[in-house]
């Protein structure tokens, strides 16, 4: 397929103002979920380095700053409102030819983003996604006995239309699940049997570590992907990078990797001419007294090596 056009007029950025509130699924009723949104508190933000630093100027374009609050849908809980909050911002951006970075926010967001992007681009469009991340984030809650079920363990298999279908499509407002052939998963070291015999079934393009670790080979992996889709939406996890560059990560993840490794990665996939959006995803958390400066900086080295590769195509 052709690249994609890409005369943006503008970089739509969408920020989330509030921190991780570890969102949890009821898997008998997905509309009884316990979601909150959990305020920063005056704490010490990624986007506030971001702005400091001219972040989003390296697109080269105009752009607008939209934060994600659910405040349109005051009827809805938040794990209802603020994907469809997400999903019509991603919806109005990608309309208007827009480019767009979700700079901050959690990976549970994910299918709302791709959701807004189907919208917008209409049913005669194939949208791909590349999804780099520690985890597979494919849970299938229907089937899962895990005592502890959140929504960022599904929102990979609520895109596959694996599980969570309403929830994906009422709120999240996918028009439909990607195929296999639409989604490349780049590394998913951290899951376990359970999320890897979910990829299985899905039939899930899975780049292992040490592939992944190969930019030049990635980038061979990237570009097949690219080829069969009309658009991509990139989402990236920073749990992807070894722990010494995510000091305030939720928890420590071993076997990430190294920051030029991602960036490398994250350039490869710009350079398809294909993405429309792109997130950087779980930066922030209530830990900043614990390398939360450093993690910050990761999270604006990921999001300026995707503006800048973004604004050579």
């Amino acid at each position: 397929m052709e690249k994609t056009e890409s005369n943006a007029r503008r970089l739509a950025v969408l920020e989330y103002p509030y921190l991780y509130a570890a969102w949890h699924v009821c898997r008998e009723d997905h509309a009884r979920a316990v979601s909150e949104r959990r305020p920063f508190s005056g704490a010490r933000r990624s986007v506030d380095l971001y702005r400091e630093k001219g972040t989003y100027g390296k697109a080269r374009l105009p752009y607008t700053v939209e934060e994600i609050t659910g405040a349109p849908y005051p009827a809805l809980a938040p794990h209802e409102a603020i994907p469809l909050h997400f999903a019509e911002a991603c919806r109005r951006a990608a309309a208007a030819g827009d480019r767009i970075l979700t700079s901050s926010g959690y990976c549970a967001f994910a299918p709302a983003v791709l959701g807004g992007l189907q919208q917008a681009l209409g049913p005669e469009k194939k949208v791909g996604l590349v999804w780099v991340d520690a985890h597979c984030d494919n849970v299938i809650v229907e089937e899962t006995e895990r005592p502890d079920l959140r929504f960022v363990a599904v929102p990979l298999s609520t895109i596959a239309g694996q599980t969570m279908r309403d929830w994906g499509r009422d709120f999240c407002r996918m028009a439909r699940p990607l195929t296999a052939g639409e989604i490349l998963l780049g590394d998913g070291h951290c899951s376990g049997a359970e999320e890897y015999e979910n990829l299985a079934r899905a039939g899930i393009d899975r780049v292992l570590p040490a592939e992944f670790a190969d930019t030049a080979r990635w980038a061979a992996r990237v570009q097949a992907l690219a080829d069969r889709v009309d658009a991509i939406y990139l989402m990236v996890d920073v749990d992807i990078l070894r722990n010494e560059y995510i000091p305030a990560y939720f928890r420590p993840e071993p076997g990430g990797h190294a920051l030029e490794t991602v960036l490398g990665n994250v350039r490869a996939v710009m350079r398809t001419g294909k993405v429309l959006a792109f997130s950087c995803f779980c930066v922030d958390f209530d830990k900043y007294a614990q390398g939360g400066e450093t993690t910050f900086e990761s999270g604006r080295q990921i999001i300026e090596a995707g503006l800048a590769a973004w604004a050579e195509t």
